[in-house]
């Protein structure tokens, strides 16, 4: 593979990237997957696939863009097969409102989103977060959860709902406060 001296300096500039770049990939993919051992593989399985598709990639253009682009299917995969073993936690519309569709995601936007998110959870009544815990960080069974709190499955649902345009709301709100200038 490495005919030439060219080929070598490509090579070291691509590693170069990758080792530069992997706690904003990470960063990246811990707003699209819940479980950081989930994160810790989709991160791998985004690495191996940098890795095997670096030919592609041209030196001199954004390489978080490229990177970031493969590791959000490569999170969406992950999802997919979480899906089918019924161990999917979050769903596709909290998935695209974490994610930043943009390319200048960083390390400081993603802290402050997480700073702005545990905050706005804050101030959610305790029966609200504890649902929000319960569905997001333990993987909760919805109808069971509903039996349980003696709410309608139905209802959880329409809460649930309604609680993440809440946090939504409340994040873009603290992190455009945040990004203003003072």
């Amino acid at each position: 593979m490495l005919g030439n001296s060219n080929d070598a300096t490509e090579l070291a500039q691509f590693v170069s990237q990758l080792t530069d770049h992997q706690s904003v990939i990470r960063g990246y993919i811990r707003t699209l997957i819940p479980n950081a051992s989930d994160i810790r593989d989709v991160l791998q399985n985004t690495n191996i696939a940098l890795w095997e598709r670096r030919s592609e990639f041209k030196t001199g253009t954004n390489f978080k863009a490229w990177a970031f682009t493969i590791a959000r299917y490569r999170a969406l995969e992950h999802r997919r097969a979480m899906r089918k073993d019924k161990d999917l936690v979050f769903d596709d519309e909290l998935i695209d409102l974490l994610s930043s569709p943009s390319t200048d995601f960083s390390a400081a936007q993603h802290e402050r989103k997480q700073v702005a998110l545990d905050s706005c959870l804050q101030q959610l009544k305790d029966k609200d977060r504890n649902l929000i815990h319960a569905r997001y960080f333990q993987n909760a069974n919805l109808e069971e959860y509903a039996k349980i709190d003696g709410r309608s499955y139905g209802s959880i649902r329409v809460i649930l709902n309604r609680l993440r345009i809440t946090l939504r709301n409340c994040v873009d709100a603290k992190t455009s406060a945040t990004n203003s200038p003072a």
